[in-house]
């Protein structure tokens, strides 16, 4: 399942990450790993914070695997979320975070730490 069509342009009530939330909360009910995660979003969302743009980009990495919605899906959520984890208490990630959701730093924030895979 993926969610191009539940956009946040196209539900303008609804920030980015509450449209993304709420795609992961009807969805999980369906899918084995669905409540695993649910969590892991829920923690992503959590570490990267709320102004961090989240909004559906299908050539950005973090911007498409989020707004898919199946247990190979699931499962690359709930290790990102468990590697952003442990970024998280590295001295200066905050930094690298924030740097995340532009995909001309993208690269640049991810590589070197192993982010990616």
């Amino acid at each position: 399942m993926c969610a191009p069509n539940v956009h946040p342009a196209k539900a303008k009530s609804v920030s980015p990450w509450g449209a993304l939330l709420e795609f992961h909360q009807r969805a999980h009910k369906n899918i084995r790993n669905g409540e695993a995660g649910l969590a892991a979003i829920q923690k992503i969302h959590e570490l990267l914070g709320s102004r961090w743009n989240c909004s559906y980009e299908a050539r950005h990495l973090l911007k498409h695997r989020p707004w898919t919605a199946h247990e190979p899906g699931h499962d690359w959520l709930i290790h990102f979320s468990k590697k952003l984890e442990i970024f998280d208490s590295v001295p200066g990630s905050r930094d690298a975070f924030r740097r995340l959701d532009r995909q001309a730093s993208y690269w640049g924030s991810m590589g070197g730490i192993g982010l990616c895979t």
